[in-house]
């Protein structure tokens, strides 16, 4: 069980950023397939009232399936395969009913390395295994766990379920992954656990390739973290936040919302600051938004001036990546390629 304990990032095989910019085609694309979701974690977004989801235009809808399609079909412009495609964002991806189809597209259309499915895994029943590895199944699978029982669920995530249940429906998903050489993630935040992290590896272990603890920290606004921030890792280390100013997202990302607009980075939270949006995909190709003057902008300005942008002020995110991501040390070589 000891082998299984890991950090996600650290299973993120990924050359340093630094030594392969510029590039001709994104690493990675962030699919929003729904922004709905059937939790209401204390931690997200969806903790709250539809009023001040509404005043951050946040608003709960599935990706249509015609703008799916479009999006992946925009890949064959790059010269390359990207490497992965995450399907993800601020809503649970099993809520839309065309998820299974979805993967069946990206999976046939060959443009994709690697497909990786995050899900907070209450939905994922057996008939929704059955149908996800019909469709040629998925790369990887990383489950948000949100405690160690139905109590927890019910304080941390606004939900009642059924434990035993759900534990069962992820051991058939494992079952039925190790056909399909699926890995399977299983993390929890160190503040749901209660002092139980030996109990959250003991029901995960068997039932996951890798299982991690990680540690919350400040995402959204209006969300209260009051109790929930810890700092320690996985294995109980404490977190080495990085002091880092500029961020490599534009660089190697885009991130498709639910209603196809695309931003340079996964920082989606408040939709009223628009300062990173770079396009549609409705009305525009992938290739031609990756290229595109607005994106050059984004990059050209963070290169230059690190957190410029109301978004990039009091974002988080920056002080979690992983190692190999990191452009600070080597921001006057960026510049001189990029500006």
């Amino acid at each position: 069980m000891e082998e299984k304990r890991t950090m996600w990032r650290s299973k993120q095989r990924r050359e340093k950023l630094t030594e392969i910019l510029p590039l001709s085609t994104p690493l990675t694309i962030n699919v929003e397939i729904s922004s709905s979701c059937n939790l209401r974690c204390c931690y997200c977004l969806q903790s709250l009232d539809k009023c001040q989801k509404e005043k951050q235009k946040f608003l709960p809808r599935n990706m249509e399936y015609n703008i799916f399609k479009k999006l992946v079909d925009g890949c064959k412009q790059f010269d390359r395969k990207i490497k992965v495609l995450k399907l993800c964002g601020l809503g649970e991806p099993l809520i839309n009913p065309r998820l299974e189809d979805m993967i069946k597209y990206a999976n046939e259309s060959g443009y994709f390395e690697k497909i990786i499915l995050f899900s907070n895994g209450v939905l994922l029943t057996p008939e929704r295994t059955d149908k996800i590895m019909q469709s040629g199944g998925i790369d990887s699978v990383l489950l948000d766990i949100q405690g160690i029982s139905a109590d927890d669920y019910l304080r941390y995530a606004g939900i009642t379920i059924d434990y035993e249940k759900f534990i069962e429906n992820i051991q058939y998903f494992f079952a039925q992954s190790r056909e399909r050489n699926t890995e399977v993630f299983a993390k929890a935040y160190r503040f749901a656990l209660n002092n139980q992290t030996e109990r959250f590896f003991e029901l995960f272990a068997p039932i996951a390739d890798y299982v991690s603890i990680d540690n919350i920290y400040e995402v959204f606004k209006n969300v209260d973290y009051s109790g929930l921030i810890t700092t320690q890792d996985t294995f109980g280390n404490e977190i080495d936040y990085k002091n880092t100013e500029y961020c490599p997202q534009p660089l190697f990302l885009l991130a498709v919302n639910a209603d196809g607009t695309i931003e340079a980075c996964c920082n989606t939270q408040d939709r009223n600051e628009s300062d990173l949006v770079i396009g549609d995909i409705r009305n525009e190709t992938l290739y031609h938004i990756w290229n595109g003057k607005r994106l050059k902008f984004i990059r050209n300005s963070i290169l230059r001036n690190g957190k410029v942008f109301p978004k990039c002020k009091d974002c988080k995110l920056i002080e979690n990546f992983a190692d190999s991501d990191i452009i600070d040390t080597n921001i006057e070589k960026l510049r001189q390629v990029y500006l």
